[in-house]
């Protein structure tokens, strides 16, 4: 599948390039609302494995699933998605500041 191929390579982009960062968490945070419930969850997965690599980017996924949850085209099995992934973020004593907000 061309879109699975094409969310493996935004991972290894964003895991091997941060600068652009920005644009690259959202395209896969963006396919929690892809109709393919296949495609939405092969990007969870990659955002997983994007955080077993890099831990310090637990915090930069979690604000941008905030963020994505608060949109107004927003469907309820997407936001049940992000839910679910934020639910599943494990965060140390040394992230209090971002857990408590």
């Amino acid at each position: 599948n061309t879109k699975l191929t094409s969310l493996r390579m935004i991972k290894e982009l964003l895991e091997s390039k941060p600068t652009g960062e920005v644009q690259l968490l959202a395209i896969l945070v963006d396919k929690f609302m892809d109709p393919d419930q296949k495609v939405a969850n092969h990007s969870v997965y990659l955002l997983q494995e994007v955080m077993k690599r890099h831990n310090a980017m637990r915090e930069v996924i979690a604000r941008e699933i905030q963020q994505y949850l608060h949109r107004p085209s927003m469907t309820t099995k997407a936001a049940y998605t992000g839910l679910i992934f934020l639910n599943q973020i494990m965060f140390k004593r040394g992230d209090g500041e971002f857990v408590q907000s």
